[in-house]
């Protein structure tokens, strides 16, 4: 399946920021998919962007009056969260209110369980035990001006439903985990959490810092391929590329975004490069 870690870290630093860390909601995931027993990739995306993007009609013509980015992760079944991406995407991109309104992440989040039980149906008609699909929603909610974490949790009753959960982040310890081993992952956070005495900045990264080494040793089965992080502050969310120092002796380091070396040729268009910024 997957893992991913989304939580509110109120210890993000930057080279901008160094002495007056912010809040932030992080996110970080491996990038593998799996079929039973077999590696079908090893470099897909589980972290994705929502651009937000609303219009009125001012008589002459359309006005945007607000653009915004959240964040989006999902676990399961890829056919359903991928096409969960790009439809929800595409929807928050062309909203429309003639009073100037702006969506919370929240009423997003009910938009967005609609779509993900309608997709998990119809892919459901085809994969009857394999379309299990769950999302978290994150970023900093304009409407609210609070950080926000929802989970999309799928529902299988007598009829399909999914349970629209906004996550208590009052809780410094509140981690929202999707994916395989839960209860063995957040065991292994709290774990590592005790064994700092107050809460500084490895305290606040455990998260990141668990599922790194999960992936990397591929502790679990059907975890694994390469690191993705994202973080979403109060202006934007942002993916983050992975730097990997090579050994010692030779020179510089490398960046893999999605588990792919930047330096790929895929990532090079006419003069220009791609280059996400890093986290090591």
């Amino acid at each position: 399946m997957t893992t991913v870690a989304v939580w509110l870290n109120k210890h993000t630093v930057s080279a901008l920021n160094k002495n007056n860390p912010i809040h932030a909601i992080w996110a970080v995931s491996d990038s593998r998919i799996t079929a039973r027993t077999s590696i079908l990739l090893d470099s897909s995306p589980k972290l994705f962007r929502l651009n937000i993007k609303c219009q009125t009609f001012d008589g002459e013509g359309f006005i945007v009056y607000f653009t915004h980015s959240i964040g989006m992760a999902y676990s399961g079944n890829s056919l359903v969260g991928l096409n969960f991406y790009v439809k929800l995407n595409d929807i928050l991109g062309g909203l429309l209110n003639w009073n100037s309104k702006i969506p919370s992440i929240y009423e997003v989040s009910i938009s967005g369980g609609e779509l993900l039980k309608q997709l998990i149906k119809e892919v459901g008609l085809i994969i009857t035990n394999g379309a299990y699909c769950e999302v978290a929603i994150f970023g900093f909610c304009c409407a609210s001006q609070k950080f926000k974490v929802v989970y999309l949790k799928p529902e299988f009753t007598n009829e399909i439903g999914v349970s629209v959960i906004e996550q208590e982040l009052n809780n410094d310890e509140n981690v929202l985990l999707l994916g395989d081993k839960k209860q063995d992952i957040r065991d292994l956070i709290s774990q590592q959490r005790e064994l700092y005495n107050d809460k500084n900045l490895d305290w606040w990264n455990t998260p990141m810092n668990i599922v790194k080494n999960i992936v990397k040793q591929e502790v679990f089965k059907g975890i694994g391929g390469g690191v993705q992080t994202g973080i979403a502050t109060q202006q934007e969310f942002g993916l983050l590329g992975e730097v990997m120092f090579v050994p010692e002796g030779n020179p510089g380091a490398r960046v893999l975004y999605q588990n792919l070396n930047i330096s790929e040729q895929i990532f090079k268009v006419g003069d220009c490069t791609f280059f996400p910024p890093g986290v090591a």
